[in-house]
């Protein structure tokens, strides 16, 4: 069972690093000192936050399929799945940002960074899920 949130653990990095070598491609640094967000741009701060909650709401969805009698592998292949039902939207946006408005790169590293912090550990799929210490070590 480790070697499953491993596997998620590895699609997570591999998607940060995707995102990292996108945002250094196409991102504009130059004006990393100059942000400013105003009504122009209003729309684009806008994307991370409702792809943040809309992550959450796809990912909970996934999770209401997950019952008692699955097997703790399908219960783990399932959570995998919802993480990435849960990064799918911000990177979306991020990359959304990044097409249309490099300048504002800034948004991007806040991306990033919930990116990084929202990643699959063990303890988050014992409590999620509910899985005790003994069943996900068989």
């Amino acid at each position: 069972m480790n070697q499953k949130i491993r596997t998620g653990q590895i699609i997570h990095i591999t998607q940060i690093i995707g995102f990292c070598v996108f945002n250094y491609i196409l991102g504009d640094f130059k004006n990393l000192d100059k942000f400013k967000i105003d009504s122009s741009n209003f729309m684009f701060a806008v994307f991370p936050i409702v792809a943040y909650f809309f992550g959450i709401y796809i990912a909970k969805k996934k999770l209401e399929t997950v019952t008692r009698e699955q097997p703790t592998s399908e219960k783990l292949s399932t959570y995998i799945s919802s993480f990435i039902m849960r990064w799918a939207p911000l990177e979306a946006s991020g990359f959304l940002i990044l097409l249309l408005k490099p300048e504002l790169i800034n948004l991007n590293i806040g991306v990033l960074l919930l990116l990084i912090f929202i990643r699959p550990t063990k303890e988050n799929v014992k409590t999620t899920l509910s899985i005790k210490e003994s069943d996900f070590n068989n």
